[in-house]
């Protein structure tokens, strides 16, 4: 056992030793009970560890829960009735599964889990095809108990009916979580972009298999998948493709239902843009992410052309609203006050201060040049394209004024070309920077 002072030693150093030392000792302190481990040690490492990002350990909750998380939301993002999942519902999960199956299986799978590499795939599926349909039966069983028996249910999951509707949703996805994993093993990483052939020929061999034995486990599954696509839409054309040995009233209102779902989705995201500006004051990711849900959308349009739906059509229509006023309400205007802050701020005395400015400017100008990329399917084409240009004239004036030393001058230039070419590509920047220095060769 390491005492206190030898985690002191290893807190201290953990700045200093190499990335595959400090990952090591990590996956170390990982391993011990939570009670045991030295938490000020952890702390110490945090920085580096978000930094190389290494691939979280698979414990045996954890475990129970990969076919199902990319359902969940957090709390505070949740909405009812679009086939997500809150976190919330991890806890009641995880204890009816602990406490009602088998402790010796459950002691078996923790001890097998514990000596597989979170990146060995193959290994931690096999294990999970034993533990998931077993805590699926688990789950089902308490919902119907509890449908038969009132007082009990409502000790088991209270009185909220969507409490329960969670604690079923993901009893059902842990029955064919075998088969989930299994896809996600042979799909690239998630978000996936396009979908091969191959990829759709094994996706529809899964859904006719799926279909065989219980057309319920189609929607479930798509609903999953589709979760890990930046195209959903390529999925529902999938789904329109395959047989299910249903009759076509029945295929079309499992499409039916599994497009509403995608669009509320998409629409709920759609709505948080806002909250990841101010809260997290990352621009950059929100814009990121409504570029994911622009081509979202418009994958979607081959499978909603064939179906005249005024509901699905509404909320495409909404989401893209929502988009655009994102935009022109929060990205354009902390764009314009973070370079005019730069702007001003570019005189200051300390390299450090300025650089810091700098990276905030770059981080607006890719904003900026994510939003003209989405501007036309949006509605405010016009608006980004006028606000980029205003920019672009003062980063040109503010670039060529002549100002410190020849040094200093060149420095300000390619600082102010280095925005433009993020905002419009390089050039525009290149002609920037072939005027500035004949205006200072000029001496103009």
């Amino acid at each position: 056992m390491t005492d206190g002072r030898d985690w002191n030693v290893v807190a201290k150093a953990s700045a200093n030793i190499s990335d595959a030392k400090l990952l090591q000792v990590f996956s170390l302190i990982n391993k011990l009970p939570p009670d045991e481990r030295p938490h000020d040690v952890l702390d110490a490492m945090r920085p580096r560890i978000c930094q190389l990002k290494p691939p979280r350990p698979i414990t045996l909750q954890r475990l129970l829960f990969l076919p199902v998380e990319d359902l969940f939301d957090p709390p505070e993002l949740y909405r009812r009735r679009i086939g997500r999942l809150s976190r919330w519902s991890i806890r009641p999960c995880w204890k009816l599964v602990s406490d009602r199956l088998d402790a010796g299986l459950l002691g078996t799978l923790g001890s097998r889990i514990a000596s597989v590499g979170p990146s060995d795939t193959r290994a931690i599926n096999r294990i999970g095809e034993l533990f998931w349909p077993r805590a699926s039966d688990v789950l089902l069983r308490a919902i119907e108990t509890g449908r038969t028996d009132w007082n009990a249910g409502k000790k088991l999951f209270g009185r909220d009916e969507d409490t329960w509707r969670q604690v079923e949703d993901i009893g059902m996805i842990l029955a064919i979580g075998p088969e989930i994993e299994a896809c996600k093993a042979r799909l690239p990483p998630k978000p996936i972009g396009n979908v091969s052939q191959g990829h759709r020929d094994m996706l529809k061999d899964t859904l006719e298999d799926l279909a065989r034995h219980d057309l319920g486990k189609v929607k479930t599954f798509i609903l999953v998948l589709a979760a890990r696509l930046l195209r959903p839409g390529e999925l529902l054309t999938v789904l329109d493709e395959v047989r299910l040995g249903c009759p076509v009233p029945e295929h079309d209102g499992i499409v039916r239902d599994v497009e509403v779902k995608v669009v509320s989705n998409l629409t709920r995201q759609a709505q948080v843009l806002q909250r990841i500006t101010e809260q997290d004051h990352d621009s950059h990711r929100a814009t990121t992410l409504a570029k994911q849900l622009v081509e979202g959308f418009a994958s979607l349009q081959e499978t909603l052309k064939n179906r005249a739906d005024p509901e699905i059509a509404e909320g495409v229509r909404r989401a893209r609203g929502e988009i655009g006023r994102f935009i022109t309400d929060t990205v354009l205007e902390a764009a314009e006050e973070t370079m005019k802050t730069m702007l001003e701020s570019s005189d200051a005395p300390q390299r450090g201060a300025t650089d810091t400015r700098q990276d905030a400017a770059e981080t607006y100008a890719l904003s900026l040049r994510n939003c003209a990329q989405i501007s036309r399917h949006v509605g405010v084409e016009r608006e980004v394209r006028k606000k980029i240009d205003d920019i672009r004239a003062v980063l040109e004036h503010d670039g060529t004024q002549p100002i410190g030393d020849r040094e200093e001058q060149e420095h300000r230039l390619i600082s102010r070309a280095r925005l433009v070419e993020l905002m419009t590509g390089p050039d525009e920047a290149i002609r920037m920077i072939e005027a500035g220095l004949r205006r200072m060769g000029d001496g103009s």
